[in-house]
């Protein structure tokens, strides 16, 4: 069975596991992001640091970015593929 490559970073989803494979090298990881909803008078948000990071199992490693888009683009210049698990 082939494993689908995630080839942008609209394709990660909230809660969703995934490998990361560089080399022989491969980790499973889920990934998780904190997104601010736009301020609206009258509703609490959130003062969570806004950031996307793949976590390994276990809770243990992680690797965070700013946002999905600089985690996906930083994790691709080094040579690291992200398959759907």
């Amino acid at each position: 069975m082939t494993k689908k490559q995630i080839t942008s970073a609209d394709q990660l989803i909230d809660g969703k596991q995934y490998e990361l494979v560089q080399g022989e090298i491969t980790i499973k990881v889920t990934f998780s992001e904190v997104v601010h909803p736009e301020p609206q008078p009258g509703y609490w948000t959130t003062d969570d640091i806004a950031c996307a990071q793949f976590i390994g199992r276990k809770g243990i490693g992680c690797i965070v970015g700013e946002d999905r888009q600089r985690l996906f683009d930083g994790l691709t210049a080094v040579g690291v593929k992200i398959y759907e698990s």
